[in-house]
């Protein structure tokens, strides 16, 4: 199988951009550390584009148009860009930027607020209609209404399943008007960017049932980790539930929870889990789930040939290390190759 040595190529130099760029940032040389991190001194828009598009979104419209939390005045603004949100997972960017940019990006980011009423949904109301080199796609709504749909799966019937980061598992069948909202799912952390979280369907579904979810756990005193529970649906209830997975290490910390799923051809279920807040420590470590793609059988069992399965001390399910939060993992079927992408170790 070519996806652990492809992948192997891949998390390696993942491995070096994480170490590098945490190196960079922990210098206390302020000459050294400007060298490495400093953005352009005269643009706005390259400093958002490079430092805050990873995370935010590169299209300015589309980050606007949102619910400000933390405030949108440029007092607010300033304040979040230096001395960052932590409890939301983004960094402070005082020894980053001078006082001028930190000014400079946020007069920017209240122009774009200014203008987004030519825009709906970060996309620009002129047509639904988007053309590509090899392709024309066009947008049009199946539901709407939603807060933060965050996973979603079509099974061969063109029956769509679909989770909600606030806690809800939810059907839309073909030809239908509403959707069906499955009852007994999993309690879940609904808190920043824990939840419920993606949806993956058995390969055999047809023959067997089999749904899977994961989402945010509780764990006590506040905690929460990544946790996956494979299940079935008789009517509108989750039942026959397993849990087939929880990540090792639980934090009070309300954001990097990775949590996508794929299968690949011969059924092994990948599992992406983020470093939960600890950027320096979990991704690095063998004895953490944390920060890692995992590789398990559909029932929860371990795979023998992990790459660490023999391994002392070392979580057995983990098939590539050094991830920052890998939010996204899709199975190229053809090649056999697992792709992933993350918010990496400088943002994204």
């Amino acid at each position: 199988m070519k996806l652990f040595s492809s992948l192997s190529i891949c998390f390696i130099s993942f491995f070096l951009l994480n170490f590098c760029s945490q190196y960079n940032l922990k210098q206390s040389n302020a000459e050294t550390q400007e060298e490495a991190i400093t953005p352009s001194k005269t643009d706005p828009e390259i400093n958002y584009t490079k430092y805050c598009g990873s995370c935010h979104g590169a299209k300015m419209k589309a980050f606007v148009d949102r619910r400000w939390k933390k405030g949108n005045s440029k007092e607010a603004l300033i304040k979040s860009i230096k001395y960052g949100v932590i409890d939301a997972g983004m960094p402070a960017f005082e020894k980053s930027f001078t006082d001028k940019e930190i000014d400079d990006l946020a007069s920017y980011i209240l122009k774009g607020i200014e203008d987004r009423e030519s825009y709906v949904d970060g996309i620009k109301v002129e047509h639904n209609n988007f053309e590509e080199e090899e392709l024309t796609v066009k947008a049009e709504t199946v539901i709407a209404d939603l807060e933060v749909p965050w996973g979603i799966k079509v099974d061969p019937s063109g029956q769509i399943y679909f989770t909600e980061r606030k806690g809800t598992f939810n059907i839309k069948k073909p030809g239908q008007e509403g959707i069906i909202e499955i009852k007994g799912v999993p309690e879940v952390a609904a808190k920043i960017q824990g939840g419920m979280l993606d949806v993956a369907l058995h390969p055999n579904i047809k023959e067997n049932n089999w749904i899977y979810l994961s989402y945010s756990k509780k764990v006590g005193n506040g905690n929460k980790t990544t946790a996956v529970v494979r299940g079935k649906i008789k009517g509108d209830q989750w039942t026959e539930q397993e849990e087939i997975f929880e990540a090792n290490f639980a934090s009070s910390k309300g954001y990097h929870f990775g949590s996508r799923m794929v299968f690949d051809n011969e059924g092994y279920l990948y599992i992406s889990v983020g470093d939960r807040g600890k950027r320096d420590e979990n991704p690095q470590s063998l004895g953490s789930a944390c920060g890692k793609i995992h590789r398990i059988h559909d029932d929860g069992s371990i795979p023998k040939d992990n790459p660490f399965y023999g391994t002392e001390g070392a979580v057995k399910s983990i098939w590539a290390y050094g991830n920052r939060n890998p939010q996204g993992l899709a199975y190229d079927k053809t090649n056999d190759l697992l792709w992933e992408n993350e918010h990496g170790p400088r943002g994204g």
